[in-house]
């Protein structure tokens, strides 16, 4: 340092005698003659909480990513947003370019469902907690369905300061589920077209189940035979 300067919150490693490693912290200053004077702190523990925030942070990252869940808040003043790399990485958004305000946040919703959104967001600041699916708009233009949780926040006066909540991306699990639905109406479909055709044609149709050596035979089949499956078959 140059005289007059201030060093502070200089950090290295240094070796005990007892082989221990800690962690200094520096701050000096030096005089106008040239002298230098220094105060050492031992910050061992603090640099251990920092590098154990360091990991929960990494750790949660990761399991926002592999889960398609984030994390968010809104605070009442100003009604600031916070997002967390989660909530960016569903929107397809760069957490580079910080995140949106409340207005731009709702905004990113499928114009349909705003309005909803609206009024949930709007209750949770009296006090209302709030759960719903509804749809984005990804960066990319398509359609995700996200389930979203918020809580309010209360300071010690009892009145609401914020809002917490969790934020999961739900198009695959929502896609499966229509796409069962959608199975399961087909089938159903079918299955009645079956009846229909023998029940008019007084036809007889057995099924054998190869896995499970089941033997099924439809009610027109044990008329006209007169009995139901060998019980050895079932």
């Amino acid at each position: 340092a140059q005289p007059g300067e201030s060093v502070r919150r200089y950090r290295n490693r240094y070796r005990r005698l007892d082989g221990a490693y800690v962690w200094i912290e520096w701050s000096g200053r030096t005089d106008s003659d040239g002298r230098r004077y220094c105060v050492a702190k031992d910050v061992t523990d603090e640099m251990a909480r920092e590098a154990e925030h360091r990991e929960l942070l990494r750790k949660l990252h990761l399991s926002e990513e592999l889960a398609k869940v984030g994390h968010w808040h809104v605070a009442l003043t100003r009604h600031r947003v916070t997002w967390s790399d989660g909530v960016f990485l569903i929107h397809g958004r760069d957490p580079a370019g910080g995140a949106p305000t409340l207005e731009g946040a709702i905004e990113c919703y499928h114009p349909d469902d705003r309005d909803e959104v609206t009024e949930a967001v709007g209750n949770a600041f009296r006090g209302i907690p709030f759960h719903f699916e509804r749809r984005i708009l990804h960066t990319d233009g398509s359609p995700r369905t996200v389930r979203a949780n918020g809580v309010p926040e209360f300071g010690p006066d009892g009145e609401v300061t914020g809002i917490f909540g969790v934020f999961q991306d739900v198009t695959d699990e929502v896609d499966a589920k229509q796409e069962a639905e959608q199975h399961r109406i087909e089938s159903d479909r079918l299955r009645r077209r079956l009846e229909l055709a023998t029940n008019a044609t007084a036809v007889g149709v057995w099924e054998w189940d190869l896995v499970s050596q089941r033997v099924i035979w439809t009610q027109q089949l044990q008329d006209l035979l007169g009995a139901a499956p060998n019980p050895e078959h079932e």
